[in-house]
């Protein structure tokens, strides 16, 4: 009974030093600890086409994996240069799209930005047009005023046989003062049509480069269509082949870190789960690189912490 019961311990040890003892537990074939040890990567194919230098894509990759270290209170991920777990970066018609998208952002915001000073321009212009427009028409009734009491006092005198000396003499005022109305009102027509003719042209290159924008960003929503509406940034990959992590898209470095934590969490056992905001969300829709409580519960379960 004895002999028994030291049996019964010794295997329970053995069992347990098994267990708990990675090397014996790889040798037997068991499944490891569900993070007992980290997940080791490597860089496998990168293209250049991305446009991203070796030291910052390894700084953005290092973040990713960094946001899963830090919540997990110790390494979970850890980068090994002869790690068969690779990072593949494969450029196809998706980064293209991304990338010709981009293009036409910057080139969507210089024109605006341009549409903009100019619309500034041509408000300002349109308020001083009508300002002066009202004071040219002020000047013309007050002209017409002028000239209507001028015609009827010649017409009185006229019909009285003729103005007397001093009546004569303030007509040939009036008309001398009309006279000056007429060269004034002169140059204010002038002047005027002159800044018509500028407003005129100003507002031809407003409603084209108003038209340059639509066709842009026409372009750039035919651009947006070619891709759908969801298409795969990343993806991780476990098959007889091997384990491997492929990167196909991202529009700038912020979305790359997103898309590496996702495909870390794969390489963790993590699934998609339901909060939108998640890192570990089917779609890269957001721009937080934080984990949610979401991506942490995930964590949890697969860890195996104590909530």
């Amino acid at each position: 009974m004895k002999n028994f019961f030291y049996s019964v311990i010794i295997l329970a040890s053995l069992a347990t030093a098994i267990y708990f003892y990675t090397p014996l537990r790889d040798i037997i074939g068991w499944s490891p600890i569900p993070c007992s040890k980290p997940v080791k990567y490597s860089i496998g194919s990168f293209d250049n086409r991305f446009g991203i230098s070796d030291s910052q894509l390894m700084n953005d990759i290092d973040e990713a994996a960094r946001v899963w270290n830090v919540a997990f209170g110790k390494p979970l991920l850890e980068y090994d240069i002869n790690s068969p777990l690779r990072i593949n970066f494969i450029y196809d018609n998706r980064q293209q799209v991304t990338t010709q998208r981009n293009a036409m952002d910057d080139q969507i915001s210089s024109g605006q930005s341009d549409f903009n000073v100019m619309k500034v321009r041509y408000d300002a212009m349109s308020a001083r047009y009508e300002s002066d427009k009202a004071a040219l028409t002020a000047q013309i009734a007050a002209y017409d005023q002028n000239l209507k009491s001028y015609n009827e006092q010649v017409s009185s005198w006229n019909s009285k046989g003729g103005a007397p000396k001093a009546a004569y003499a303030d007509l040939q005022s009036m008309k001398e003062g009309l006279a000056s109305e007429v060269a004034s009102l002169s140059q204010s027509r002038n002047s005027f049509n002159a800044e018509v003719s500028s407003l005129n042209s100003l507002a031809q290159q407003l409603n084209s480069q108003a038209k340059s924008l639509n066709i842009d960003i026409r372009n750039y929503n035919t651009v947006g269509a070619s891709i759908g509406e969801q298409f795969s940034e990343g993806e991780y990959i476990s098959d007889a082949s091997g384990k491997r992590i492929n990167i196909y898209e991202f529009r700038d470095e912020n979305q790359l870190i997103r898309v590496m934590e996702h495909e870390f969490g794969h390489a963790l056992g993590l699934d998609h789960v339901d909060d939108s905001t998640a890192i570990m969300y089917y779609l890269n829709e957001e721009t937080n690189v934080d984990l949610t409580m979401s991506d942490m519960n995930a964590l949890q379960g697969v860890c195996n912490i104590d909530k």
